[in-house]
C-alpha cells in the first residue's frame, strides 16, 4: 500500500498513474516479490524437508537409543560387578598378603626350631661320644678290678721301692733333718 504513494509522490504532474514506466515498475518489484516468494517458499520447502529428515532420523535413531539407554544400563550393571570383583580381589590379595605374613613367620619359627633342633642333635652326639668313652673307660675299670689284687700291691710296692731312695735323699737334704 504504501508503494503506491511512494509512486504517487514520484510521479510527475499531470502523469498518469498508469503510465508504460510506472507499469514497468510495478512489473518488476512484482517479480522482485515474486521472486523472493519463490526463494522463501523454496526456502521453506528445504526446511520443510530438512525437518522431515531430522524426523525420519529420530524415528530411524529411536531403536538405536533404546538400544543405547539399554546399553548403558548394562554397563552400568557390568560396572557394579566389576567395583564389587575387584573388591572381592582386593580382599582375597590382602588376605593373601596376610597368609604370606604368616607363612614368612611360621617358616622363621621353624627355621629357629630347626636350628635349636639341630644344636640338641650335635649335644646329644657329643653325650653319645662321651657315653662311649664312660663304657670305654668303665670296661677298662671292670677289668682291673676283674685282676687279681695282688698284682696291683706288687706293682705299688714296685713302685715305692723304686722311688724310696729318691725319697730318703730328699729326706735327708731337708734343713729339718739336718739340724
Amino acid at each position: 500500500m504504501t508503494e503506491p504513494r511512494t509512486m504517487a509522490l514520484a510521479r510527475a504532474p499531470g502523469e498518469s498513474l498508469l503510465s508504460p514506466i510506472h507499469i514497468q515498475d510495478i512489473m518488476d518489484s512484482l517479480s522482485r516479490i515474486m521472486s523472493e516468494m519463490q526463494e522463501l517458499i523454496a526456502a521453506r520447502e528445504l526446511q520443510r524437508q530438512q525437518t522431515e529428515r531430522l524426523l525420519a532420523q529420530d524415528e530411524a535413531l529411536a531403536p538405536l537409543n533404546r538400544k543405547r539407554s539399554e546399553a548403558k544400563h548394562s554397563l552400568l550393571l557390568l560396572s557394579s560387578k566389576l567395583r564389587t570383583t575387584l573388591a572381592s580381589i582386593h580382599r582375597t590379595l590382602y588376605a593373601s598378603k596376610e597368609l604370606k605374613t604368616r607363612i614368612r613367620r611360621k617358616q622363621h619359627t621353624l627355621f629357629i626350631a630347626s636350628s635349636s633342633l639341630q644344636r640338641q642333635e650335635e649335644d646329644v652326639k657329643a653325650l653319645d661320644e662321651k657315653l662311649i668313652e664312660l663304657r670305654e673307660f668303665k670296661k677298662g675299670r671292670d677289668a682291673l678290678e676283674a685282676q687279681p689284687t695282688p698284682l696291683i700291691w706288687y706293682c705299688l710296692m714296685i713302685s715305692l721301692i723304686v722311688t724310696l731312695p729318691d725319697i730318703m735323699i730328699i729326706m735327708m737334704m731337708s734343713p729339718s733333718s739336718v739340724q
